[in-house]
């Protein structure tokens, strides 16, 4: 299953590249739009979910995509769904701390179709994959529950995934200390200031059997347990 999951994240690259190659032409900088690209969900038309998350597709490789309460980045949430879902191999679906429209950037809003609760309480499994886009607040109190969620399936020897700068949620973790581990690739400077206890990598394709698999230009990471080799 984990040579299957590489190959797949392998695909997701590719697919998150091209869209995120395209979206940059629009961008003046991540964090300028970070700040503004966000929808404000109003709360008085949020239609909040109440029926159960619908039970998980057995013998597939149960993905979870994590949804930020205030905002994730678009590409980093549908170009890993999009690639995930047209595998019969996977059972993908998007999470979040309650099932109520979040924030998607470009001004789209999305129902999260699972909570934490969920995978805590049993009703559902925990995931083999987890996704984690980059959010506007990674390391915000709003986000607690996402960064809990994200150490429990580690802690747990499950397969953990960031795409793009979401390596700024996951340093507010402990999942990445003492880990090779790469962001996209403006970011890489100022993480290498901020968080020395991570090994950050750049500048290479893609690294197999390592603690990090990245693109050339450092847009996706995954954890693995084997030596590294170019």
């Amino acid at each position: 299953m984990k040579s299957l999951v590489r190959c797949v994240l392998l695909a997701a690259t590719g697919a998150v590249l091209g869209m995120a190659t395209l979206a940059g032409f629009a961008l003046v900088g991540f964090n300028t739009t970070m700040a503004r690209d966000f929808a404000k969900v109003n709360a008085q038309h949020s239609v909040v979910g109440d029926s159960p998350a619908r039970a998980p597709r057995p013998g597939r490789i149960q993905t979870a995509i994590l949804l930020g309460r205030n905002g994730s980045v678009a590409t980093d949430v549908m170009g890993p769904y999009s690639v995930f879902a047209g595998s019969p191999k996977f059972d993908v679906r998007t999470v979040s701390s309650a099932r109520s429209p979040v924030a998607l950037s470009g001004g789209l809003t999305v129902m999260p179709e699972a909570t934490y609760d969920d995978y805590q309480s049993g009703r559902l499994p925990l995931p083999d994959l987890v996704v984690v886009p980059a959010i506007t607040e990674p390391a915000g109190s709003d986000e607690a529950e996402l960064r809990a969620f994200i150490e429990s399936v580690h802690a747990a020897g499950r397969m953990v995934m960031g795409v793009c700068a979401g390596a700024r949620v996951l340093v507010e973790t402990g999942v990445l200390y003492g880990k090779k581990a790469t962001s996209f690739w403006s970011d890489l400077d100022g993480m290498k200031a901020t968080h020395p206890e991570t090994i950050w990598v750049g500048g290479t394709r893609w690294g197999r059997g390592c603690e990090c698999c990245h693109d050339r230009r450092g847009e996706l990471r995954y954890r693995r347990k084997p030596a590294c080799r170019a």
